[in-house]
């Protein structure tokens, strides 16, 4: 099970031969500061050409978001990804739903998220491998600043160092 923290900064530094290599045929990915920042509702450019050459490599991808349904209606709106909105991370609930979705056993499926007291805590309580990426943006939504002080308190990692140097 892999378990990387901070070897990638973004999702577009992570590979589809690094996922086959680590035998993951599917991913689960956060949405809001991992695929686009959390204030806009366009997926980029680059993130669906990474989505794309996922899918092509024969990874399925589900995006799993603690975003509720009408922000993520919108996100997800003309690009043909599953997903799975109001996901309650860290809690496994979204996973599950998640999990369905792609039809793949969860020790073939890597979540990619931002936050570490959501995505990875959520990885570990259900069991599926995780990395954690820097967040697109340094705004976030009000809950995310309590979730990164936690971040800081429990695992030593401060994001704020990396995003003022941005």
């Amino acid at each position: 099970m892999i378990r990387i923290q901070s070897q990638f900064k973004t999702i577009l530094e992570i590979t589809p031969e690094f996922m086959i290599k680590n035998n993951i045929k599917g991913l689960f990915v956060d949405m809001d500061n991992t695929l686009l920042p959390w204030d806009q509702t366009l997926i980029s450019d680059q993130s669906m050409q990474w989505v794309n050459a996922m899918q092509e490599s024969g990874i399925k991808i589900c995006v799993i978001t603690n975003s509720g349904s009408k922000r993520t209606d919108e996100v997800m709106k003309n690009t043909g990804l599953l997903y799975v909105p109001s996901a309650f991370k860290p809690f496994p609930f979204g996973f599950i739903r998640a999990q369905a979705k792609l039809k793949i056993k969860k020790q073939h499926i890597c979540l990619i998220g931002d936050q570490m007291m959501t995505d990875a805590l959520g990885s570990k309580i259900y069991g599926c491998s995780y990395i954690i990426v820097d967040p697109l943006s340094p705004k976030e939504q009000k809950i995310t600043y309590v979730n990164r002080f936690f971040e800081r308190i429990l695992f030593g990692r401060d994001i704020r160092k990396k995003t003022d140097d941005k």
